[in-house]
């Protein structure tokens, strides 16, 4: 098994204990040189094997693309116009729930706002492997750590899967944090 593999297996077994993601939902993705490792549609992170995982041609278009996650279009966008090798992408329930209340997160704990500083929310028509996300998101992932695509799920990329998941983790620690905060503030006052 590649040394690829090993880690895209590795991180999907801590998304999906760290609840990041739905049974099937999610997808990672690394980049070496001029092709992509990437999760195949429908599978489960947290229970990955190698044949899961398939590499593509990141700057041609390529049959096994059609074996891939539905969000390659995004993942190959992002690593086309970003210096970024890996790309995690998540649905965490409170980062979600954020992006349907604001059009950008400010996490409220020192972490959060010391790692993250300021996390957009990418409003789209259409959220899901879409061209739309695909042309915008790369704009927002040069600038900052993480993105979350409004009522869809986050898109984080990095220059490791590790620094990818820490940045994920620490956006859905922070979502909620603001948001108990919040609910509390609302029921004492």
């Amino acid at each position: 098994m590649s040394s690829i593999a090993k880690e895209i297996i590795k991180y999907g077994k801590l998304v999906e204990k760290y609840g990041l993601i739905s049974s099937h939902s999610g997808n990672i993705s690394v980049r070496d040189g001029d092709y992509i490792y990437i999760t195949k549609t429908k599978t489960m992170l947290g229970s990955l094997k190698e044949e899961d995982i398939i590499k593509i041609a990141l700057f041609k278009e390529d049959n096994a693309e059609k074996y891939a996650s539905m969000e390659t279009i995004v993942h190959k966008e992002i690593y086309k116009n970003t210096d970024k090798t890996a790309i995690i992408h998540t649905h965490p329930v409170y980062a979600i729930t954020l992006s349907l209340l604001l059009d950008s997160f400010i996490p409220v704990d020192s972490e959060g706002r010391y790692i993250l500083e300021n996390v957009p929310v990418l409003k789209v028509k259409q959220s899901i492997a879409s061209k739309e996300v695909a042309d915008k998101i790369h704009l927002i992932l040069n600038k900052y750590k993480t993105c979350i695509v409004k009522g869809h799920g986050v898109f984080t990329s990095a220059d490791s899967l590790e620094q990818a998941f820490y940045f994920t983790t620490v956006l859905e620690t922070s979502s909620k944090i603001y948001y108990k905060t919040k609910l509390w503030i609302s029921k004492v006052f």
